[in-house]
């Protein structure tokens, strides 16, 4: 009885460690040395922030139906919501 105590209180302590030091921050990886492979990793993530910047948020509208007069007020409202805030989307019903 006193074993089974023991072993169910190392799971708990083992699951509670596993979620804290998962939940933890990211650390941030070292500095490169040289001044050229730094320049040259520096420059990659601006451009990379361009492109995601550039392009146009993706929202899918999935309904249930398209038969009530609800679902096409829906899909009425997506279309003009995505042309006033300049969006793609794509209704399927």
């Amino acid at each position: 009885m006193k074993n089974k105590r023991v072993v169910l209180l190392l799971l708990g302590l083992l699951l509670i460690s596993a979620m804290v030091s998962a939940c933890a921050a990211p650390v941030a990886p070292a500095a490169p040395a040289g001044g050229e492979e730094a320049a040259a990793t520096e420059a990659a993530p601006a451009e990379a922030a361009a492109d995601d910047a550039a392009a146009k948020p993706y929202i899918p509208v999935i309904s249930k139906g398209f038969q009530h007069q609800f679902w096409q007020a829906v899909k009425l409202g997506s279309e003009q919501a995505a042309a006033d805030l300049n969006v793609d989307i794509t209704f399927e019903g």
